[in-house]
């Protein structure tokens, strides 16, 4: 009896993990070098990202199991069939290399941005690059995260394939161990706790980012001149 159908059994299979996680990666990226760009193209950037998260899955799944008859039954979308081990085998090994090419992409958006943002003068781009900066942080923790969850699932997967004896251990007993070595409800579990101490790290942050960003002397020669600048910033 088939547990789920194959279709959506087979988009589970994709590495729709990856290719979020190269999407966002992306994302920051157009944010925090294409500042002015990115205003005013969200929602063109939005839906070219979202069509490019579920076109490379879709690609990978014809790939995988084209030809494929899913004649044998299955009881969850984790038990691939026998014949598509080698292809699923790569994909993994794919997924694992753009988990960690995203990480190390991110890490080095990070640093960059913090070094460009200490040479920012002007209040907008402090303020731009401070966002930026403090959104990033939370995308490094996710991806972290996604990546050691992934890349244990993906190696307990790939050993569990190749140490597959018959002879030796029956395969409800593979199946049971191939359904605890799926970790991604721990990240599903851990992802909201994350992110709800990371919006309060964030509004913390962001209320003591007005007051050090924002330090202009409103009385006396120089408060007058603060004001001035402003008016004539505000009105050329």
């Amino acid at each position: 009896v088939l547990f789920m159908s194959l279709c959506f059994a087979s988009l589970l299979h994709a590495s729709l993990m990856t290719v979020f996680d190269l999407t966002m990666v992306l994302e920051r990226i157009i944010a925090i070098f294409c500042v002015k760009q990115y205003e005013t193209c969200t929602k063109k950037l939005g839906n070219s990202l979202l069509f490019l998260s579920f076109f490379f899955p879709l690609t990978e799944v014809i790939w995988a199991y084209e030809g494929e008859k899913f004649e044998a039954p299955q009881i969850s979308c984790l038990n691939t069939p026998v014949t598509r081990t080698k292809q699923i085998n790569v994909l993994f090994t794919f997924a694992i290399i753009c988990h960690i090419i995203a990480i190390f992409a991110i890490i080095t958006v990070f640093l960059s941005h913090r070094h460009r943002s200490s040479t920012s003068h002007t209040l907008t781009s402090r303020f731009q690059f401070s966002e930026n900066i403090m959104s990033s942080r939370l995308l490094i923790t996710l991806s972290t995260l996604q990546l050691v969850i992934f890349l244990t699932y993906a190696l307990a997967m790939m050993y569990l394939r190749i140490s597959f004896n018959p002879a030796k251990v029956s395969l409800p007993v593979f199946k049971a161990n191939v359904m605890s070595a799926y970790l991604v409800p721990f990240y599903t579990f851990l992802l909201p706790v994350i992110a709800m101490f990371s919006l309060e790290r964030v509004e913390r942050t962001r209320r003591s980012n007005f007051q050090s960003i924002v330090q202009i002397k409103s009385s006396g020669n120089e408060g007058w001149a603060n004001y001035s600048a402003q008016l004539q910033q505000q009105w050329s």
